[in-house]
């Protein structure tokens, strides 16, 4: 493995961090929504 390829690697993963973490919390708000509706009902 290269500079070049980390580079690339790292910057692929730089990208793509955020979206796991967006994904993530959404599927956290979701559980929570579904629980507050549950417990509601």
């Amino acid at each position: 493995m290269n500079f070049s390829q980390k580079t690339a690697s790292t910057r692929l993963f730089s990208l793509f961090m955020p979206v796991y973490i967006l994904t993530f919390a959404s599927l956290i708000n979701e559980m929570r929504i579904k629980k507050n509706v549950g417990l509601k009902m």
